[in-house]
């Protein structure tokens, strides 16, 4: 018999939304564990490595040994049988050392948006978020015999566990809008019984960090089941994307603003991935609208669909679009603030309005990467084609993030575009100079 123990470490990397079913601080609360802090639980773990084994073609009795299964009993009226799972998920927590200050525990808001860009009714909410630097533990357990070993670790388990170590895990909700990004690292222990049984019993502990000190740390390896498009572009205007303006700091000059920017823990200008696909969804409808495409037809519902929205119904699945969530900087250093005022004027009088003069906290320059992510082969060639003549709107301006984009803010430029690695700069620039096909994003997947 054998057993394995997985360490893992996690770096979150963008803000954590797991909720707990409850609405007492907000929309959607935050799930704490007994300290107060933020946890990931193992079930959430257990569900990510789930879904990407099914993805890689698990047969259903593996799939039972691992994850457990649930039996219909042997006898009319008996209980039911349930299998217990070779593979233990713990919950990743945070070091005992931690505390809440180290913690920062926030709001987003969020707003529904039709087709002009205005808020529709009823569609304001806000949710909890947590972000940290800090560092989540957990432990995964593996039990079985050496035949199991050969399918379920090097078949599987490990495979998977490489690829997020490769390209990071992303974990609780809204993970195709930027939140819950974590870098991982992995470290491994295996004992074979009974030869490494005294070593097992008398000087590992699985939630000490120490026991995995020399232990064999896994590589980043990707398994290419995604196409990941990486988007460099620099800010050409003012920007901001606003937040709730009853939470607002005072400026440089003691005065409070009507409205603040988002920002991160670090106090850097954030474009969240929920702003990224509004933008990107609305300028797709826009695109069709200006072929004569109606907003009922097939190809407007198959564009709500790519976003996760259930023809008909409204309703939010699952998207086949992610949208990371993208942080600006100027050489490493945060973009420009500054404090503009602003004011309605009689259009007779050429006189400011009464109770018409506001002031806006926004961001000047910096650069950042937006990272799309699809599945592939998922995606229809000609919404390839829409999203691709979206970036190059993108570079035109024709796209803008945050608000007041009718005066001229939100305007970004893309330096580069890549997919999967590769340099896809060229095609983009040739189809916006030229007049070329869209169908530089279909020609990388068909490379890759």
């Amino acid at each position: 018999m054998k057993k394995v123990y997985y360490s893992l470490s996690f770096e979150q990397s963008s803000p954590v939304r797991i909720g707990n079913g409850r609405h007492e601080e907000s929309d959607s609360d935050l799930m704490l564990d007994g300290r107060g802090l933020p946890f990931i639980p193992g079930t959430s773990l257990a569900g990510i490595i789930r879904h990407q084994a099914l993805s890689m073609g698990m047969s259903q009795e593996t799939e039972n040994r691992l994850f457990g299964t649930v039996l219909p009993s042997l006898k009319p009226g008996g209980d039911p049988i349930i299998e217990k799972s070779a593979v233990i998920f713990g919950d990743a927590v945070l070091d005992k050392t931690i505390t809440k200050d180290d913690i920062v525990f926030g709001r987003r808001d969020g707003v529904g948006l039709n087709d002009w860009g205005t808020a529709k009714k009823t569609s304001k909410f806000d949710f909890q978020i947590a972000e940290s630097g800090c560092s989540f533990y957990s432990i995964i357990e593996w039990t079985g015999n050496d035949e199991q070993y050969d399918t379920e670790i090097d078949g599987i388990i490990e495979p998977i566990l490489k690829h997020y170590v490769a390209d990071g895990i992303m974990v609780g909700a809204r993970t195709s809008r930027g939140y819950g990004e974590f870098k991982l690292s992995v470290k491994r222990r295996l004992f074979d019984f009974p030869k490494d049984l005294n070593d097992w019993i008398n000087a590992f502990n699985p939630y000490d960090r120490e026991s995995f000190k020399d232990s064999f740390e896994l590589t980043g390896e990707l398994k290419g089941l995604d196409t990941v498009l990486e988007i460099k572009f620099r800010a050409t205007s003012q920007y901001s994307v606003r937040v709730n303006t009853a939470r607002t700091e005072l400026a440089e000059d003691g005065s409070v603003p009507d409205s603040v920017p988002m920002e991160n823990h670090k106090g850097n200008p954030v474009v969240p991935g929920t702003a990224w696909a509004g933008a990107f969804r609305h300028h797709m409808r826009a695109l069709l609208r200006d072929t004569g495409i109606s907003e009922d037809s097939d190809e407007m519902l198959k564009v709500d669909e790519l976003f996760g929205i259930a023809p008909g119904s409204g309703s939010i699945g699952k998207s086949k679009l992610g949208f990371s969530e993208t942080e600006l900087l100027i050489k490493d250093k945060a973009a420009q603030k500054s404090s503009v005022m602003r004011t309605a004027i009689d259009r007779f009088t050429a006189a400011p309005s009464n109770t018409a003069l506001f002031t806006n906290m926004v961001y000047s320059g910096g650069e950042g990467t937006l990272k799309i992510t699809y599945r592939k082969n998922s995606i229809d060639y000609r919404y390839l084609e829409l999203l691709a003549a979206c970036i190059c709107d993108l570079h035109l301006g024709l796209i803008t993030l945050g608000g007041e984009a009718s005066v001229g803010r939100g305007t970004m430029q893309v330096i580069s575009v890549k997919a999967n690695g590769n340099d896809k700069t060229e095609g983009m620039k040739s189809t916006i100079d030229k007049g070329g096909a869209l169908n530089w994003l279909k020609e990388d997947d068909k490379n890759e």
